[in-house]
Formats: C-alpha cells, structure tokens, sequence
C-alpha cells in the first residue's frame, strides 16, 4: 500500500497523466497480487485491483482522428530573414536555402518533437548540419538510421561565412539535399 501511494503521489507531483498513474497503479498492484501467490494475500488486494481495472478502462477512450499536419517551409533570402530558433511539436519542416545570401555566421536551432525535416542547401554554401534523432538521416554522402547523432558538412568557400543548423528530432526522419 506504502508502494502504491508513494509511486501515485510521484507521478501526480511529476506531472504524468491520469492514465500513466492508473497504469502504474494496475503495475504495482499486479506485482504485488504476483508476491501474494506465495506470501498470502493482503484483504482488499483483489477489489482494489478491479476498480483500478475499471478506472482504466474509463480513462482509455479512442482517439479523435486528427488533421493532417500542415507543411512548414522558411524560404529565407537573407540572413536577418532566418530564424535562429524553430521549435514545432508534429510537423514536417522544410528549410530551403536555395535563396540565401548569407553575410555573416548563422546558427539556427530546429526543435521537433516528431515528423520529417527536409534541409536544402545551394552548392557552395558552408554549411554544418548536426541532427539528434531516432529514425532516419540521409544526405548527399550518407544515409544512416536509428538512433542517430551525426554531422555533415559542405565547404565551398574557406573565406566564406558557415551556416549551422542543429536538428533535434524526437522521432522521424532527417533529410539534406543539395539543389
């Protein structure tokens, strides 16, 4: 019961939700009914583990459908048009370069949760690519997949300013191609 209570209150003051309290709940319970086969068996251990039963059953509801997630492009022809920080939850990002001038050294942060981000680079441009994700990476010299943390780079101009990008992708998929 000590078990049951101290990992509930846990996860409430960590902010899980109400079904990941329940599941923990129905895992805790569910060891100790295990440990109950050979120790004997604490009164109220079956009913509470039924309640908690219905109580899941009750918080699982199916899934509204959901719109497609919309495409997100940034087109930058100059450097104070491109952002230093994109951070989207679902999405499919596309950063093309192709009309970028650049003057001066650039970094720009991409956060996403899940979903697919297309990087297209003009030849010539310096540019360092470096992407953490599960799923796929691929660019003009490689393609990797699982659990991914790489970097690429393209040098045209020593003398030249770089453009970085740092992707953080939860889960999804990593593409730089040049145009």
């Amino acid at each position: 019961a000590c078990l049951l209570l101290g990992s509930w209150a846990l996860l409430s003051w960590a902010g899980a939700s109400v079904v990941v309290q329940v599941g923990v709940a129905l895992l805790v319970v569910g060891a100790a009914l295990v440990v109950a086969t050979w120790v004997g068996r604490p009164k109220g251990l079956i009913p509470l583990a039924v309640l908690l039963i219905l109580v899941a059953g009750g918080t699982t509801t199916p899934a509204a459908p959901t719109a497609p997630v919309a495409d997100v492009t940034y087109a930058p022809a100059t450097a104070a048009e491109l952002p230093t920080e994109v951070d989207v939850a679902t999405t499919d990002l596309t950063l093309d370069l192709t009309g970028l001038t650049l003057s001066e050294h650039r970094t720009v942060a991409v956060d996403a949760a899940a979903g697919a981000v297309r990087v297209i680079v003009p030849e010539g441009m310096n540019v360092v690519v470096t992407a953490s994700l599960i799923g796929s990476f691929t660019a003009p010299d490689r393609a990797v997949s699982g659990m991914v943390d790489t970097q690429w780079q393209q040098v045209g101009d020593p003398s030249a300013p770089t453009l970085t990008i740092n992707i953080s992708l939860g889960a999804g998929e990593v593409a730089v191609m040049t145009a």
